[in-house]
């Protein structure tokens, strides 16, 4: 249910509308801290000024944060192409049952100790 959720950023108030009110809170209270912050820093500048600092900071994190995870999901598939090499050369005569998609194949099932687990 939409709802009415009343914030202060830069000693301003909002009303905003929102089906969830906790995530509005949070999200106007980092948008407020990184204003004071910039303010603190800035004092003699206009509030149009420190609102786009503010906006640029708060951009530049969600693109830090963007890179972040292409550099880990790139190590991520590179770790996993490395494993499934290992089990391929590990057990190159086992049946693959399992599919992971189209290119990628496993062994039926290993067990922590590196035993082959057969279906009965």
């Amino acid at each position: 249910m939409t709802k009415t959720v009343r914030v202060q950023i830069g000693g301003h108030e909002y009303n905003l509308r929102s089906d969830d009110e906790a995530k509005v809170r949070e999200v106007a209270g980092a948008v407020d801290a990184q204003f004071r912050q910039i303010q603190g820093i800035s004092k003699e500048q206009s509030t149009a000024t420190l609102s786009i600092l503010t906006a640029l900071n708060i951009a530049e994190k969600e693109y830090d944060t963007r890179q972040q995870q292409r550099i880990d999901k790139a190590y991520l598939a590179s770790e996993t192409e490395k494993m499934v090499a290992y089990l391929r050369q590990s057990y190159p005569n086992e049946k693959s049952e399992k599919h992971i998609d189209d290119s990628t194949v496993l062994p039926a099932a290993v067990s922590a100790s590196g035993q082959v687990l057969r279906k009965s």
